[in-house]
């Protein structure tokens, strides 16, 4: 293997572990109609404002546009 090669591949795996680490956060939800809580991964798609911007549909009463209510720090 090239020195080039092994430079390109030292240069990937550096940015994939990168983007790994920041790429998805655990946000917390509680559904306003039937109070169920639950977490899930999200990856932003934009720069996010606030929790509210956060979104999922509430997996027991499939209500839609359920708000994040907080970010777990793990």
């Amino acid at each position: 293997m090239s020195r080039a090669e092994d430079w390109l591949r030292q240069k990937i795996g550096d940015a994939a572990e990168y983007a790994e680490v920041q790429i998805a956060h655990n946000y917390r939800f509680k559904c306003p109609a039937c109070q169920y809580d639950w977490s899930a991964w999200r990856g932003p798609s934009i720069v996010f404002v606030s929790l509210s911007f956060v979104t999922d549909q509430c997996p027991n009463c499939q209500k839609k546009r359920v708000p994040a209510c907080l970010v777990d720090a793990d």
